[in-house]
């Protein structure tokens, strides 16, 4: 699907018996490790992708004006190793620190 250029949405079933709410990162280095995937696509898979294919493409999924804020701060750059989103740092709802 990747070299085929299909447009890949990585998500969780996080909430479900038996799926934990930190799997993600796990799935994305899967789809750069045996997918090959690009870590950047693979990143757009979790954020930008993910809200277009919900419809909410002009509320979330990247950082511009208008949008939330949601994001992680993490250790290491994901875009050179995207398992540095298994190293959180901080998590930002709104543009406001929820946890850290």
């Amino acid at each position: 699907l990747v070299a085929a250029g299909a447009t890949i949405v990585a998500g969780t079933d996080a909430g479900i018996a038996g799926t934990p709410f930190d799997g993600l990162p796990a799935s994305l280095a899967s789809l750069v490790r045996f997918g090959g995937m690009p870590h950047a696509q693979a990143l757009r898979a979790a954020t930008s992708a993910a809200a277009a294919a919900l419809g909410l493409g002009s509320e979330i999924g990247t950082l511009e004006p208008g949008k939330r804020a949601d994001f992680l701060a993490v250790d290491g750059n994901p875009l050179e190793d995207i398992r540095a989103l298994a190293s959180i740092r901080a998590v930002y709802r709104d543009g406001v620190a929820a946890a850290r």
